[in-house]
């Protein structure tokens, strides 16, 4: 599982040309003209913000930008093009902002939060406040509750962003060096869930469920599966089947992981085709419990479409793949 990983670089440049500035790093650099929340959202690590502000500034903040340009590029490569002749008229001063690192928790994150003040002397302030006052040695702290190969949103912030007055590459390896005792010093009774998956299926399409489900826990960043072993369960009275167990380690709880089973349950045409049941502390999780569905109502058809709408185009393709097979044999 990935906890930690950093965020989009911010790069302030003052122009009296930003039209122009602004149409160069888009056919320059595939640059895309974006809001403060809309460009923050859609960067990904090793990407750059451009914040083009006009000249004469004392000191530049996200409001004074007039365009925000969104590079998927790094910051360094953005300043080596900016000796070129072709761009380095157009350009006033070039101010680098503070780094971002976003380290992905459980719970509320409080306990982290406290801990990361007391320790770094962190500073608690909005995201445009932190980047408006942040230097080039400093970095901004996100917490999240969402895997970190996916994009965060706003919304997915879980704490207010922290300010550090230390560079974000020293900060970062630090902070990787602590990683797996700053997550479980976010869980709320300090340990990790570990549950077993029972796979059913009467027509032995046991291996290809199986990477169904590697597929959508890699793509969703869920957790690590700790091995895997035929067993037997006696799902009725005086009679046991055979299923194909595997371990896993998590940071969900147990009704998270329940309905991602539920999602893989059933085929594209609603048809149910395996069966995946969790237990967690030898008490089998059900579909009925609290939170594992949105309401009593939602159909099956519901949770896939729900599953699937949270995965990455390369894990969809994947998932079809494995499934068309099976899809040929009905």
């Amino acid at each position: 599982m990935l906890f930690i990983r950093r965020g989009a670089r911010n790069v302030f440049i003052r122009s009296a040309q930003i039209d122009r500035l602004a149409d160069y790093f888009i056919d320059r650099f595939d640059g895309k003209i974006r809001s403060f929340e809309d460009g923050w959202t859609e960067v990904q690590e090793f990407h750059t913000l451009l914040f083009l502000t006009p000249p004469g500034l004392e000191r530049t903040r996200v409001e004074d930008a007039e365009k925000i340009v969104v590079v998927p590029f790094e910051a360094s490569r953005i300043f080596a093009e900016l000796f070129k002749p072709a761009v380095h008229d157009l350009i006033e001063t070039v101010h680098l902002g503070s780094g971002l690192i976003i380290i992905r928790v459980a719970g509320d994150g409080s306990g982290l939060e406290k801990e990361l003040i007391e320790q770094y002397r962190a500073s608690s302030m909005s995201l445009e406040a932190a980047i408006d006052e942040g230097e080039a040695d400093d970095t901004i702290l996100i917490l999240t509750n969402t895997s970190l190969s996916m994009t965060i949103t706003f919304s997915e912030l879980i704490r207010t962003p922290l300010l550090v007055k230390q560079p974000s590459h020293l900060l970062y390896w630090e902070l990787r060096r602590q990683g797996a005792r700053l997550i479980t010093q976010s869980l709320k009774d300090k340990q990790w869930y570990e549950m077993r998956i029972n796979i059913y299926d009467a027509a032995n399409h046991y291996n290809i469920h199986y990477e169904r489900l590697q597929t959508v826990f890699s793509d969703l960043d869920i957790g690590m599966i700790l091995g895997e072993t035929w067993t037997r369960d006696h799902a009725l009275v005086l009679m046991s089947v055979l299923a194909y167990q595997v371990r896993l380690f998590t940071l969900e709880p147990p009704e998270n992981i329940k309905r991602v089973l539920m999602g893989l349950e059933y085929n594209r045409f609603g048809r149910r085709f395996v069966d995946m049941d969790l237990y967690y502390r030898n008490r089998k999780v059900n579909k009925n419990d609290k939170k594992v569905r949105r309401s009593r109502n939602e159909s099956r058809k519901e949770i896939r479409e729900d599953l699937f709408g949270r995965l990455t185009g390369k894990a969809l393709d994947n998932l079809r793949i494995l499934e068309a097979p099976i899809e040929e044999e009905e």
